[in-house]
């Protein structure tokens, strides 16, 4: 998140925990439309939540490509596959 909350380019420090905390929508949209919304303060500098595009080294299985969202805290329906749309929505 931190490459787009902000100017700021990706490198240390390119996450803006103003913006976060301020509040906004991380929403990860598939092929099928099936759409998954984190708040920014369940990914705020939360190293747990990968978006992959690859497992083992491989790229991932066609039912997964090109990207999924993985993590050891993440709820069965929240790992979702096929990302095409990654949009941050932020609060008024």
């Amino acid at each position: 998140m931190g490459r787009v909350d902000d100017e700021t380019s990706h490198d240390n420090g390119a996450f803006n925990d103003e913006v976060a905390d301020a509040g906004y929508e991380v929403q990860l949209i598939a092929a099928d439309e099936y759409t998954v919304k984190l708040g920014s303060a369940e990914v705020k500098r939360n190293d747990d939540l990968i978006v992959a595009y690859k497992v083992n080294g491989t790229p991932l299985p066609e039912k997964n490509w090109p990207l999924r969202l993985v993590g050891p805290g993440l709820d069965k329906q929240n790992q979702v596959g096929q990302i095409q749309t990654i949009k941050l929505v932020f609060a008024e």
